[in-house]
């Protein structure tokens, strides 16, 4: 079967991400050291929930006031955990390249305060014909119910499907699920492994 439809993660893949802006600041705010923060705010098993959406954003500051000894508001705690994205120009290109040839969805592990960030700041998320989130589909990549569940969602079979990661773990997953997939580097080894699937 030909591909048809390309199904692209966001952190790392359309564009650059990085928790530690986010307990950088809280660290500041908090006096705490940024490795304290990091380690219980963003390597936890509560914050795997929250990307899950097992618990919701009110939740996790609770969680984080408690343990800090704070009393951070949920506006605040956003303002501060949901700026730590950046573009990768290139992907803009590619993504118009291939837009109306294929049927394209991401699929990435994000919160609920995330999703909502990058739609409202990143035009080229829009360009997608399905967006698809670990915490409205309550389960993370690389499980392998949640490659099943897209494929459902888009009455696609996985042999028509291509899916694009920057995590080993991600790729691997989608693969047991029967897709083909692509290990994300960078913008030209994503093009060189498009070009010879005769993709682009």
């Amino acid at each position: 079967m030909a591909v048809n439809h390309l199904i692209f993660d966001i952190g790392n893949t359309i564009v650059n991400f990085n928790l530690h802006l986010a307990s950088e600041k809280l660290g500041r705010i908090f006096g705490i050291p940024e490795p304290d923060i990091y380690r219980f705010a963003f390597k936890s098993g509560f914050f795997t929930d929250f990307e899950r959406g097992s618990i919701g954003p009110d939740e996790l500051v609770s969680k984080l006031n408690q343990q800090f000894g704070q009393d951070l508001s949920l506006s605040t705690f956003d303002g501060l955990f949901s700026p730590i994205f950046s573009e990768r120009p290139e992907m803009g290109g590619i993504i118009s390249r291939l837009k109306g040839t294929y049927e394209l969805s991401l699929l990435s592990n994000t919160n609920v305060l995330h999703s909502r960030y990058l739609e409202a700041h990143f035009p080229i998320l829009m360009e997608f014909d399905h967006r698809f989130y670990s915490h409205s589909l309550k389960a993370l990549k690389p499980d392998f119910d949640i490659y099943q569940t897209i494929l459902s969602l888009t009455h696609s079979d996985a042999r028509e499907c291509l899916f694009i990661d920057d995590l080993e773990t991600n790729v691997l997953g989608a693969q047991k699920a029967g897709l083909d997939a692509i290990h994300f580097k960078n913008e030209e080894m994503l093009l060189a492994e498009l070009s010879v699937r005769e993709l682009i």
